[in-house]
């Protein structure tokens, strides 16, 4: 505890410090602030985003495998979203119940609501 109290206490002094030569000298601030704001930059721009959220767990996980192997074999997994719009609520019922029927009825499909 007390490492973690003097770190804090060191921590302290260095942003005293580090304020008051901004206050004295702003163009300073300014320069170190853009140059650690280029490095950032820099750093930044070859990050990628990947929206697949099974590339972020391990390949040995038995999971991640069944799920591969489910996509050499299928393809994928995926959803469809149908929308119908009428201004009479009874056919647009009726046509969402008959259609759940016919897609429940495709072999492809395990379920529709």
């Amino acid at each position: 505890m007390r490492i973690f109290q003097q770190a804090v206490e060191k921590t302290g002094e260095f942003l005293g410090i580090a304020a008051g030569v901004s206050f004295r000298s702003p163009f300073i601030a300014l320069g170190i602030a853009m140059s650690l704001s280029v490095l950032a930059f820099q750093s930044a721009k070859d990050l990628k985003i990947d929206g697949n959220l099974i590339a972020l767990l391990p390949a040995d996980f038995e999971s991640v495998q069944a799920l591969d192997e489910m996509k050499e074999r299928y393809g994928g997994t995926g959803f469809v979203s149908i929308v119908i719009r009428s201004s009479d609520e009874a056919k647009l019922l009726e046509f969402a119940e008959n259609a759940k029927v016919e897609l429940e009825a495709l072999p492809d499909i395990d379920y529709a609501t």
